[in-house]
């Protein structure tokens, strides 16, 4: 659901629109409510806006709960193939999330931060404005 022809979309988990001069890849999988800017890329086999019981979010959170929380992709972000990005996460403006990069819930990337292949940022952490995170790095605390 659209709030207008040229602002941002609002995903569902089933019918996922294309916000405008996006590219969305084959097997992209939507939780919640996600709001996706303009010229996002994301690539095969994501999965975005997912409650990540496995770092204990879901303690403090329950199902019904995470249906009002937002994900949001800001303009320019670019998240590679078999990526994750939990439930109320803020991916930031020309951020790059490589292959197999995964972002707890919660948890936000300021504007050009990168995660490299494979980096991992747990749940309520704050990654600062053109930090890079090298692959294979779990990041537990901002």
């Amino acid at each position: 659901m659209a709030h207008n022809k040229n602002e941002n979309m609002i995903f569902r988990t089933t019918r996922p629109l294309k916000g405008r001069r996006c590219k969305i890849g084959r097997g992209v999988r939507f939780y919640g409510q996600v709001v996706i800017h303009d010229d996002v890329y994301i690539g095969d086999y994501c999965v975005i806006g997912y409650l990540m019981d496995d770092f204990g979010i879901d303690q403090h959170l329950n199902r019904e709960q995470s249906s009002n929380c937002i994900t949001t992709i800001h303009r320019g972000a670019h998240i590679r193939p078999f990526s994750i990005i939990g439930i109320g996460t803020t991916i930031g403006e020309d951020c790059w999330l490589d292959f197999r990069s995964t972002v707890g819930s919660f948890t936000i990337l300021e504007q050009e931060a990168e995660l490299w292949y494979g980096a991992q940022i747990h749940n309520r952490v704050t990654i600062g404005e053109k930090s890079i995170v090298s692959g294979f790095v779990a990041m537990t605390r901002g």
